[in-house]
């Protein structure tokens, strides 16, 4: 088990340098991006809730940038998807 936890955080680290890895770096950064995008805007959210002055517009302002995030993100993937051969 920890043979598998080590080879998979050697594979990782090997996205951040110049050598080919089983992970693709691409993917790794417009996760990342989204996972810190996704905890500032929930945090905020339940902030709002929290307080009670949580509007349907603060509700529409907050959901936008994820539905565009992850827009961008399926759009980004088809296209690598594309260019890389594999559909």
């Amino acid at each position: 088990m920890l043979d598998k936890i080590n080879k998979g955080l050697f594979e990782w680290l090997k996205t951040l340098s110049s050598r080919p890895s089983f992970f693709s770096s691409k993917r790794i950064e417009r996760f990342n991006f989204v996972v810190l995008t996704d905890i500032i805007v929930l945090g905020t959210f339940i902030f709002l809730i929290c307080s009670k002055t949580l509007t349907a517009l603060d509700a529409v302002m907050l959901i936008t940038p994820l539905l565009v995030a992850a827009g961008f993100n399926m759009k980004q993937t088809e296209k690598s998807k594309k260019t890389d051969g594999e559909g």
